[in-house]
């Protein structure tokens, strides 16, 4: 059940998906593409967050959702 926290959930949901792509690109964007092992691990985690952020099911509370 999503509560109401700091911030509103679609500024929380934008968050989740740009850091996902953040993972996936830091390797690029940081300098360390040469890096086999640190490029795969990143996009990796970048793919897995997207990918939980895609499948997590957002209840709202309020009385919109009515």
């Amino acid at each position: 059940m999503l509560h109401k926290g700091p911030i509103p959930a679609a500024v929380h949901g934008t968050i989740e998906y740009l850091a996902g792509v953040l993972f996936i690109a830091a390797s690029f964007l940081f300098g360390f593409s040469e890096d086999g092992k640190a490029t795969a691990f990143f996009i990796a985690l970048g793919v897995a967050h997207l990918l939980i952020t895609i499948a997590t099911r957002v209840v709202r509370t309020d009385a919109a959702a009515t």
